[in-house]
């Protein structure tokens, strides 16, 4: 399913650093000229390389050629402009985000308009790269993802940014979703962040009916304000019906 998100909105979110699409794609055309007038040899191989499976039975592109951030306007290039299949782009998606420091405009703009959830859920991951601005553009948009796998993926990368904090109030949002998975995801990654003001929105997540969730909460809890957790909760959660839920509870309620 294609992302939701209207053309209006992403223009917005992009609009503090890159207004429009064109800044990017003028790159991008300018780093394949380049890029063929220099490497043609290269480029050639490049271009006609096609991703092998992994143990795990994703396809990736290997090879030192693809280590390499050179590899990234060829592979940017084939994913927006290309018409590979599903796990090609998502493949080619692995590139872009690894090395997508400076092109973070162009990653938020592929993540509202590409069709796929899992290729979406590859991108996410380069937002741990690109600028704060654009980060916190691409993060708003994942979050609101109509792909569970997108949302909790987007959850968690949060976390791996040092900066991650200003995505707070969207990852309080994301406790209440309909996903167990990213419910817990965003509880994980609050306690990293460290957003004590999110104390009184995991308070419920305790109660949650899914086990993983009550113990990311707990665990977040734990990192933010021990102080909220009540004697009365933790022994309530200390005979919970999951055995990591109970332990960690016992643990706290002994300290």
């Amino acid at each position: 399913m294609k992302n939701t998100l209207t053309p209006l909105l992403v223009l917005a979110l992009l609009a503090p650093t890159t207004a429009l699409a064109a800044d990017w794609e003028e790159r991008l055309s300018v780093a394949l000229t380049q890029g063929w007038q220099t490497q043609p040899d290269t480029w050639t191989r490049l271009e006609a390389q096609q991703p092998r499976a992994t143990r795990a039975g994703h396809l990736r592109f290997m090879g030192p050629e693809f280590n390499s951030e050179a590899a990234l306007p060829l592979a940017l290039d084939r994913l927006a402009h290309g018409e590979e299949p599903e796990p090609v782009r998502a493949a080619l998606a692995d590139v872009v985000g690894r090395f997508s420091a400076d092109w973070g405009d162009a990653l938020v703009e592929l993540l509202a308009e590409e069709p796929a959830g899992s290729v979406r859920a590859v991108l996410v991951l380069g937002l741990r790269g690109v600028a704060a601005d654009e980060a916190e553009a691409g993060f708003t948009i994942a979050l609101r993802d109509s792909h569970a796998e997108v949302r909790q993926v987007a959850a968690l990368t949060v976390a791996r940014r040092a900066d991650g904090a200003v995505v707070a109030p969207a990852l309080v949002d994301s406790l209440s979703d309909p996903s167990a998975a990213v419910r817990a995801a965003a509880a994980q990654s609050l306690g990293v962040v460290g957003d004590a003001q999110a104390t009184d929105a995991l308070l419920p997540l305790l109660s949650d009916a899914d086990a993983s969730v009550r113990l990311r909460a707990l665990s977040a809890l734990d990192r933010l304000d021990r102080s909220a957790l009540s004697a009365p909760q933790l022994r309530t959660l200390s005979a919970d019906a999951d055995s990591r839920v109970a332990r960690r509870a016992s643990k706290l309620l002994a300290q």
